[in-house]
This record gives C-alpha cells, structure tokens and sequence, in this order.
C-alpha cells in the first residue's frame, strides 16, 4: 500500500483509516483490521465532521482599530476581496490565526493586547 494515500474518516463510535488505491479505499477499523472489501468514494459517508473546519472562513486584509468590550477586546477587520461597507467588529476568537492579531498590536508598538484598556485604548 505504499502508493496508496492516507485518509482518516471519523464517526462518534469508530474511528476508521482509509486508504486510497486508484478508485477504491481500503478502510481499517479502530482495532487495526482491514474491513473485507474495498470501497468506492459513493460508497461512504461522511457521518460526522468537525464543525470549526466546516465553517466559512474569510482572509483579513487587515485590522483597521480595536475597542474593548465587557467580552475583552474585538477587532475592526478588512476582509480580502471586500470592500469597506464590509468592515466588522470581531472578538480575538473568530481569528483563525493568531499572528494577525500580533501583527496589528506590533504596528501599534506593542508586543501583545493589554490585559485591560488605559486611556484612549
């Protein structure tokens, strides 16, 4: 199965290695053990997902400005391929990475977000 390339499929009750060769997967249940057959793609299904790699995700062009909120701070975001009327305030958790937000604290001459605002910030 060297030419084969790895694939994992997950269920709530098995985890399951798949194989693919050519047009078929040879799938291994959570004990080791080869099922008995191959299988063709139409022949599984996808019976759970992770919900984080399933949601839409967008790129930041760039944040534009921070405010503190009673939740900690949110950031005002660029979308790439979007014009300004799109711009949104988004809390530091929907950031899919987080050297965007470094990156932002760093233009302003800071390593990190301050624990708590003082000031203007």
């Amino acid at each position: 199965m060297n030419d084969c390339g790895d694939i994992g499929l997950q269920s709530q009750k098995l985890q399951t290695l798949a194989w693919f060769c050519g047009l078929l997967y040879v799938l291994q249940d959570n004990t080791g053990a080869l099922l008995p057959r191959s299988y063709p793609p139409s022949a599984i299904k996808l019976i759970s997902s992770d919900p984080v790699l399933d949601s839409p995700s967008f790129e930041v062009e760039a944040i534009l400005d921070h405010r503190y909120t009673d939740r900690g701070y949110e950031y005002l975001a660029r979308w790439k391929g979007y014009s300004k009327k799109d711009d949104s305030w988004e809390p530091a958790t929907n950031f899919d990475d987080e050297a965007t937000i470094a990156r932002y604290w760093s233009r302003r001459g800071k390593t990190a977000a301050p624990h708590r605002p003082s000031g203007g910030e």
